[in-house]
């Protein structure tokens, strides 16, 4: 994903202690200046992602941990004038930043951005300069926890408004068909539909799919697979099918637009980006 630093941008991170000891990652960005230095697990925060959802996959990614946010520690405003030569504009985080628990650790949750996490004393992190230490109001936040800062997590709300306009139930019936398996590929599994002149916008859909004698929530695409330079393609994701239903006939009841055909960076923001459309609208 392109990072543009012309404008303030949103950011999440951790404070994990235990036992007076406090978890720090070493960035791994080769090429970047603050490669090899010490941060709390920290990241952009997502378009449209609660920030409390960030800071929950910004340590796993990060740290390999599970993580649940219990407090908020602050809101911190940083200015990195030191990185506008590199970057072409002084990056102006907002950081918001919580304290929380681990759970369990899965070396599967780390992407890469990280190569070691390690565990420190206040002191030792008070102690580091610019050159081992990424940003310099990590000490002060670890100040503000240890004294004892902190706000309830409702301080942070979080509101989607949905722009798409009621519209008018659409059913139909199609026979399930063999596709690219790409949804396979990104972990989530979906039934391709050989349908025809689907009065339908391009987008993706809550629906309801009756099949093999169930009806069952799910996702409906409709529209090119942009991400991968493919064409026009039907298919819906079924929660809680597990079964092989090819060329079974799909009863679809199409409900309500949750957003619009877009095209991403790399699978792994698409991934991503599916996550949240099953989280926000099938999660009941």
């Amino acid at each position: 994903m392109q990072r543009v630093f012309t404008q303030t941008f949103g950011v999440v991170g951790a404070i994990i202690e235990k036992e007076g000891r406090v978890l720090l990652v070493r960035e791994n960005q080769p090429g970047n200046p603050d490669d090899k230095k010490w941060n709390h697990p920290a990241g952009w925060i997502d378009a449209g992602e609660n920030p409390i959802d960030g800071v929950k996959r910004e340590v796993k990614e990060e740290t390999g941990f599970e993580f649940e946010p219990t407090r908020l520690i602050g809101v911190y405003s940083l200015v990195r004038k030191d990185l506008a030569c590199f970057w072409g504009a002084a990056p102006h985080p907002i950081k918001i930043i919580f304290s929380g628990k681990i759970g369990n650790y899965s070396e599967d949750n780390l992407l890469g951005d990280t190569s070691e996490a390690k565990w420190f004393l206040p002191e030792e992190i008070y102690g580091m300069d610019q050159a081992v230490l990424r940003e310099a109001d990590i000490k002060r936040i670890v100040r503000d926890y240890f004294s004892g800062k902190s706000y309830p997590l409702d301080i942070v709300t979080h509101t989607v408004i949905d722009n798409y306009p009621p519209m008018k139930e659409i059913e139909f019936s199609a026979k399930v068909i063999k596709g690219a398996g790409r949804g396979k590929t990104l972990g989530f599994p979906t039934a391709n539909l050989d349908a025809k002149n689907i009065n339908l916008d391009h987008g993706v859909y809550l629906a309801e799919i009756g099949v093999t004698g169930r009806k069952y929530d799910g996702l409906l695409f409709f529209g090119p697979k942009q991400t991968f330079g493919e064409p026009l393609s039907l298919e819906v994701f079924i929660k809680g099918l597990e079964k092989d239903i090819y060329g079974e006939t799909a009863a679809v009841r199409v409900m309500k637009k949750i957003r619009d055909v877009k095209k991403f960076d790399n699978p792994q923001d698409l991934q991503k980006q599916i996550e949240r459309d099953i989280k926000d609208n099938l999660s009941i």
